[in-house]
């Protein structure tokens, strides 16, 4: 009986800790499409035109005030991150076959 307590503690553990790793893969929650304005027809041109214009309007030294400033480099942070997933054709490749079959690519991992 607490062989299977304690199985079942371990695995509830477990389970908590694959979705945390996943939570930090790609855009986080969040769609890197969706942070850079695009879709996934779009094409490189644009992926780099919708990039350097968020960058114009959000980058950290553009920020007026230190609030601003803490706000702009969070908002930075993660559409760049999104623009380095999606200028790179194998990541993106990944990237939208993880968006289409998010159960099988949780598999490869584990």
């Amino acid at each position: 009986m607490n062989l299977y307590i304690y199985l079942i503690l371990f695995l509830n553990l477990f389970i908590i800790n694959v979705h945390s790793l996943i939570d930090g893969l790609y855009c986080n929650r969040d769609n890197c499409y969706d942070l850079l304005n695009v879709t996934r027809t779009s094409t490189k041109q644009e992926i780099v035109k919708a990039y350097r214009t968020l960058a114009k309007k959000y980058h950290p030294d553009m920020a007026k005030t230190t609030s601003d400033k803490a706000k702009y480099t969070e908002i930075f942070r993660s559409f760049a991150n999104a623009y380095e997933i999606l200028k790179d054709e194998e990541t993106r490749t990944d990237y939208d076959r993880m968006l289409d079959n998010p159960d099988q690519y949780v598999k490869q991992f584990f």
